[in-house]
């Protein structure tokens, strides 16, 4: 609704939250609706899971199933080779007449240049045009400002072929406020240069409050448009995680589905 419908092709698009506050789950749900229900084949550049790692995060929300939760690493290797994990795999993997769905460039300890190489590989050679960079602060942790402008330089030109580049970013650490608790997330708290916050089409802010004794609300992320180009600005919804499905839900869908989980003042 903020956004108009959706992001327009060819922008930079960041997504900011602190530590923990679940970036990747909400962006892994992005990825999800992206393969299934429109034409983009995404390219994540994975910077802190494997390739496999990624791939087995996206199963469970595609079954909506925690089946990692309580097993070792040898008892889920042999619970996915059975039928239904095999089968689930596969149709996130592939279509229906057997091409990829998504790419994931595993370069965790690549240079810049390599994985600038890499996208534009995948965007030449296999038609990719959605890159998801996830976490970009972890590609330029430790560089100098010139690597990252030089970076953002490349992301500039790059969405000029009607590329769309979606930056996962960490923040710096968020000090406390009166209530011993930190404080909300701003857009200007992104780690690195500034040129990243200042030329993405839209800035996305997450902000949920992990210390929250109330289970709904510890696992509620406050959505925030702070900078959307032709969009409206302003609080954009509220999302809930749910630990057994490994799912995000509008916050509002999951109550009127839920209603039990909501009792009383709670």
């Amino acid at each position: 609704h903020n956004l108009g419908g959706g992001f327009q092709q060819g922008r930079i698009i960041n997504i900011i939250a602190g530590t923990g506050a679940g970036k990747t789950t909400h962006v892994r749900e992005l990825i999800k609706h992206w393969i299934f229900h429109t034409e983009l084949k995404p390219t994540i550049v994975s910077l802190e899971e494997t390739a496999a790692q990624y791939s087995l995060g996206l199963l469970q929300s595609y079954l909506k199933e925690n089946f990692v939760w309580g097993r070792q690493g040898q008892d889920i290797v042999d619970m996915l080779r059975g039928e239904k994990y095999v089968k689930a795999m596969k149709e996130l993997k592939y279509t229906e007449e057997g091409a990829p769905r998504y790419f994931i460039i595993d370069e965790r300890s690549g240079s810049i240049g390599n994985i600038e190489d890499k996208m534009e590989e995948m965007h030449k050679k296999y038609g990719s045009k959605l890159f998801v960079i996830d976490v970009l602060s972890d590609l330029l942790r430790g560089r100098n400002a010139d690597l990252a402008e030089d970076h953002m330089n490349f992301q500039r030109e790059f969405v000029k072929d009607g590329v769309t580049i979606v930056n996962v970013m960490h923040t710096i650490k968020i000090p406390l406020g009166q209530d011993g608790r930190p404080r909300q997330v701003t857009e200007y708290d992104a780690l690195g240069t500034g040129s990243f916050v200042q030329s993405a089409a839209y800035n996305i802010v997450l902000n949920r409050d992990k210390m929250e004794d109330n289970k709904i609300m510890q696992n509620t992320t406050e959505v925030g448009l702070p900078k959307g180009r032709g969009s409206k600005t302003g609080i954009a919804g509220y999302w809930y995680f749910d630990f057994d499905t490994q799912t995000c839900y509008d916050l509002e869908d999951y109550k009127e589905n839920n209603p039990h989980m909501f009792v009383g003042e709670d």
